[in-house]
């Protein structure tokens, strides 16, 4: 289990820029904000910045380098220099969908961060390519941090993914069975289908498809923790005889199932792989063979820009992850595969109510959290990630879906 965070020193800036010329260049920028309230607080006092009657923030700036630091390391730096103590918030959601809000606030700062600094983060990015070796050296990063810790924040599925809220005050549980089970339904699964699953996650689908719908499942994930975990709930459900899984890469699979599945696993696959993954994806089905994928998305207006800088996401939480657009989605199966879409249900407003509950249900366990061996900057890194997520959720800066597929008979 890795209980560290790697928190890199702060980027270095020239000695000569004191550190409140630097917070006077920063403020400034602030002074833009046109949307929400921030009322900020560092050693030289307090101050506002905004309108009253909508989002509200407060920030507390503890370490005088925040400042320079963030001047030239932009968002990263900001996330890193949170993770360290250097700064709080009140409320870090609402602060995540002011900064949204404010595309001036967002282009003044992004614009300070020398080339050379985005150049070195990218090559970074493009050296944890999803090869099959680099896929599971990523997703060991991530999902092999420790069983323990999602179940401290996840529901009793292990549901990882946007749940699905029938109601507003549908439990979180029954939400991610709510999910779960629209997706089998959307499959038309019954107990002659063989399904085959990318990406076990801890079974909970695999589990949910069995028990309910009487079909058999072939499974399969990189991650050993996930493998382990899901192997002993599926022997406890008495479900092992009709439910395999595999410690395999998805690049790997063979033979052919009547109905296909895959929960937010696309995302670590990457641009340049996807072709591969939806031609594979098509080889597993039979001919009029369903499949559904469940995919976090990022808008056509952003790819771009997301493209050529690295998020916060792509350095603490998922490395080498990719987060694809709609379009992708569609043609990339349409021109390297026999799929084609039957079918997109915009799920996004329930991702973000997922995630406030993961939060809720962090914050309740932090001390569970701390006393299995999580350091303090890990728990704020943790903290950090899911609102950063509720915030991109909420404000549509990122979106999920769920898309139906169908294999043709013939390639057309």
């Amino acid at each position: 289990m890795n209980t560290k965070v790697q928190v890199r020193p702060g980027m270095l800036v020239p000695s000569g820029v004191s550190h409140r010329f630097a917070a006077n260049l920063f403020l400034r920028v602030l002074e833009r904000l046109e949307h929400g309230k921030v009322f900020w607080a560092d050693a030289s006092g307090s101050r506002a910045f905004g309108h009253d009657g909508g989002l509200v923030a407060q920030v507390e700036i503890r370490d005088p380098s925040f400042y320079r630091r963030v001047l030239v390391g932009g968002p990263l730096e900001a996330a890193r220099m949170y993770i360290e103590g250097g700064w709080d918030c009140s409320d870090l959601t609402a602060l995540f969908r002011i900064v949204l809000h404010n595309e001036s606030v967002r282009a003044g700062l992004g614009a300070k961060t020398p080339w050379l600094v985005r150049a070195a983060r990218k090559l970074q990015h493009l050296l944890r390519s999803n090869t099959k070796s680099g896929s599971r050296a990523n997703i060991g990063a991530h999902y092999d941090l420790g069983n323990d810790l999602f179940r401290l924040f996840l529901d009793s599925t292990l549901s990882y993914s946007s749940a699905f809220f029938e109601h507003p005050n549908q439990s979180l549980e029954h939400a991610s069975l709510a999910k779960l089970d629209r997706l089998c339904r959307k499959l038309e699964l019954n107990a002659q289908d063989h399904l085959v699953e990318i990406g076990t996650g801890w079974g909970g689908l695999a589990i949910h498809a069995a028990e309910n719908y009487g079909c058999r499942v072939t499974t399969t994930t990189i991650s050993k923790e996930q493998y382990d975990l899901a192997v002993a709930r599926i022997a406890e459900r008495g479900l092992s005889d009709r439910v395999t899984v595999l410690l395999k890469d998805y690049r790997d699979l063979e033979g052919q199932f009547s109905k296909l599945v895959s929960v937010e696993m696309i995302e670590a696959v990457g641009d340049k792989f996807l072709p591969g993954y939806f031609a594979k994806c098509s080889d597993l089905l039979v001919p009029g063979g369903k499949a559904a994928i469940q995919a976090i998305t990022i808008p056509e207006r952003r790819i771009e820009a997301a493209r050529a800088n690295i998020e916060f996401s792509q350095v603490y939480i998922f490395p080498g992850s990719e987060i694809p657009t709609i379009s992708q989605l569609v043609d990339v199966p349409a021109r390297h595969s026999r799929l084609d879409v039957l079918g997109i249900e915009d799920l996004t407003p329930h991702y973000a109510e997922t995630l406030r509950l993961w939060a809720v249900n962090f914050e309740r366990n932090l001390s569970l959290v701390r006393a299995i061996g999580y350091s303090e900057a890990f728990t704020r890194m943790w903290r950090y990630y899911l609102h950063y997520c509720e915030a991109a959720f909420r404000e549509r800066h990122n979106g999920v879906v769920q898309v139906v597929y169908t294999k043709r008979w013939e390639r057309a």
